[in-house]
């Protein structure tokens, strides 16, 4: 079945109200409030122990029909403020996390394999570490490109050999840029999109490490203030062409270069004052098929646009007046389709998988499981042999945030 589109519901807050994402302060106070207030990105961590929680610890069925997931929860880190988490598996299925420490205002780097962690610091330049994201190559080297709005440069660093290096991939992004995504192509090229912000108006960009420098590309410059808006999202298909979601006023937005050429349409208009469309997440399947993942704003709706024959499929998942899911979609080794998200109002973890007509969510944990009072940024990384990780946060007071690790071990039925 595809999914059902119900009639928009009247939002009671003001429409004007989170519009667009908020800026970025320069004081850590200030910061702290915003990212309290949105209940999206904040957490600190504490001892590593395996609890059940929620659903943890019970089955759920994975693409194949023949495998189950069994899950356990655990607590990550080191007791920092966190946000901005990003998380993804080497080839041996190695967790990998990084993360914006408010304490010093630092990226953050741990890793964990079977309850032992090590913690190190990734960039420890200032107010390094926001909208961090992360890819891993054929070596096994991580890399992680995030935003130091102190500066206004867009940084990526990389750890090889057990050592980091931060390199600058644009040097004027702009206080508002950033919201940036990575991918590593089959030749370990790094590509990059992300927005930079100028005189009032925003453009998509995509950077490709040549080697020596990065190549940047307008992909689309904005027109107006809201033309773009939101974050960006990026993704590699079997021929090596990127594909990149993106939001703006009351659209869903799609750019390619699969022709040779940058290509952007929009994929899913909202209803008049549905404010934009920020597109969390995109992966490609193993059918070919390119998948978004987005909330479209003030109308509450977490939808999913995915392409067809006949071009793009788009459906309703959930209409249950959130407005800030913070989705994450990614594809595994067999080109299964994986989705998770939070549940903001219930405080929940959801998880799924795309069954070919859509994907249905079951709930894998709860805030009463930490005794917080929010869920918030929930990442998702995917093992060579079908572990599934889900990594958020869980704001439990004003002084105290965990960094919380859901672990789906596969089981043969």
């Amino acid at each position: 079945m595809i999914y059902s589109n119900p009639a928009p519901k009247v939002n009671p807050r003001n429409p004007k109200a989170m519009s667009s994402p908020p800026p970025l302060p320069t004081r850590r106070p200030l910061l702290l409030t915003v990212l309290i207030a949105l209940a999206a990105l904040l957490t600190a961590g504490c001892d590593d122990t395996t609890t059940p929680g929620g659903d943890a610890g019970t089955d759920t069925l994975s693409p194949d029909g023949d495998i189950t997931l069994t899950w356990t929860r655990t607590t990550l880190g080191d007791g920092a403020w966190y946000a901005f988490p990003a998380a993804a598996c080497d080839s041996t299925g190695r967790l990998h996390v990084a993360y914006l420490d408010l304490r010093d205002n630092t990226l953050q780097y741990l890793t964990e394999l079977d309850g032992v962690q090590s913690l190190e610091t990734a960039d420890a330049s200032p107010e390094a570490g926001f909208f961090a994201a992360m890819a891993i190559d054929s070596a096994d080297r991580i890399h992680v490109v995030h935003l130091s709005p102190q500066e206004g440069t867009l940084r990526l660093s990389t750890r090889a050999a057990g050592a980091w290096t931060t390199r600058v991939v644009d040097p004027a992004v702009g206080f508002a840029g950033g919201y940036c995504d990575i991918v590593v192509d089959p030749d370990d090229v790094i590509h990059i999109s992300y927005l930079s912000y100028s005189a009032g108006l925003r453009s998509l960009m995509v950077a490709t490490d040549d080697g020596d420098s990065w190549n940047r590309t307008v992909v689309h410059a904005g027109a107006s203030l809201g033309d773009i808006e939101g974050t960006t999202a990026l993704t590699l298909d079997a021929s090596g062409a990127l594909h990149i979601a993106y939001g703006g006023e009351n659209v869903l937005r799609y750019a390619t270069n699969a022709s040779g050429d940058w290509v952007t349409i929009p994929v899913d208009q909202g209803p008049s004052g549905a404010d934009y469309a920020n597109a969390a997440s995109i992966a490609t399947d193993g059918a070919g098929r390119i998948h978004i993942l987005y909330d479209l704003r003030i109308v509450d709706e977490l939808r999913h646009a995915w392409t067809g024959p006949a071009g793009w499929n788009v459906g309703t998942i959930a209409a249950d007046g959130d407005w800030w899911n913070d989705p994450a979609l990614r594809a595994d080794t067999a080109g299964a389709i994986h989705a998770a998200r939070i549940l903001p109002t219930e405080g929940a973890v959801q998880y799924g998988v795309f069954d070919g007509t859509g994907i249905p969510l079951e709930t894998l944990a709860t805030r009463t499981d930490d005794g917080a009072e929010s869920l918030t940024a929930v990442r998702l990384a995917l093992a060579p042999d079908g572990t599934v990780h889900l990594v958020y946060i869980a704001t439990v007071g004003e002084t105290e945030v965990l960094l919380e690790h859901l672990r789906g071990s596969p089981t043969p039925r």
